[in-house]
């Protein structure tokens, strides 16, 4: 017996031919998919949250204080004008070859200090750099977070002498891979820049590996990374300057 809150009396009837049954007869609407056309041709525009100068001609424009924007602990805004902590060397400008505009989490803080140092031990050389993408093409293009492999290239101007570039890709996930000191035959800024992506195309389609048949073109160097202590490292690379 059951009883509301009326206290009406009901009688439940337990046969088994009056127990409520699933309706499984329910009529089925094959229903396709709702699809959306634009009569008119769609325009999407590209709206700026902000604007900076960028360097054009002669005129270098630098930010105030205490110098790069690329801090790794990501305290400054990011500027492809300064390329490094410290911001007292000019940018590399390139045409084709896609600028990093933000190097937290490559690993190349070790790097761009051994080049701070560098400096400070040859101030007859005039150093520039800039952090530039990998080409895609293969798996060696990312690394394991999804992001772009980065690389820093730098050119080292020695008076009197043919420029020297020197490039170190970021290693993140640790890979083993030196770091290349090399020169080209031309001095030309375009041509610098094709031989220089044709280096890292080659890197990238031979699998994270320096391609010894591509580089016997250049006159190049290979170091290892025994030592990544700034200063120590600094030393090296002015040693193996001085032999290419």
């Amino acid at each position: 017996m059951i009883a509301d809150q009326r206290l009406e009396e009901f009688e439940v009837d337990g046969t088994k031919n009056h127990l409520a049954n699933q309706d499984i007869n329910q009529p089925v609407v094959d229903q396709s998919n709702t699809q959306m056309s634009f009569v008119t041709k769609t325009m999407f525009k590209k709206m700026a949250t902000e604007e900076q100068k960028i360097n054009q001609g002669d005129t270098y424009y630098r930010g105030e204080g205490p110098g790069g924007a690329l801090q790794e602990d990501g305290t400054r805004k990011v500027s492809v004008n300064d390329p490094v902590a410290g911001g007292n060397l000019p940018p590399i400008e390139f045409k084709t070859l896609e600028v990093v505009s933000n190097i937290k989490g490559f690993a190349l803080g070790q790097f761009l200090r051994m080049i701070e140092k560098f400096i400070g031990i040859n101030p007859e050389y005039k150093v520039s750099v800039n952090i530039v993408y990998l080409p895609l093409g293969r798996k060696f293009s990312w690394i394991p977070d999804g992001r772009r492999r980065a690389c820093a290239l730098v050119k080292v101007l020695r008076p009197g002498m043919r420029p020297i570039w020197i490039l170190e890709i970021a290693r993140p996930d640790n890979k083993a891979l030196s770091t290349l000191l090399f020169t080209l035959g031309s001095t030309d800024f375009l041509l610098e820049e094709k031989e220089i992506n044709k280096i890292l195309q080659s890197i990238v389609f031979n699998s994270g590996h320096w391609d010894k048949n591509k580089l016997s073109r250049y006159n190049y160097f290979l170091m290892k990374h025994t030592s990544t202590h700034p200063e120590k490292w600094a030393l090296r690379i002015r040693t193996k300057l001085s032999i290419i």
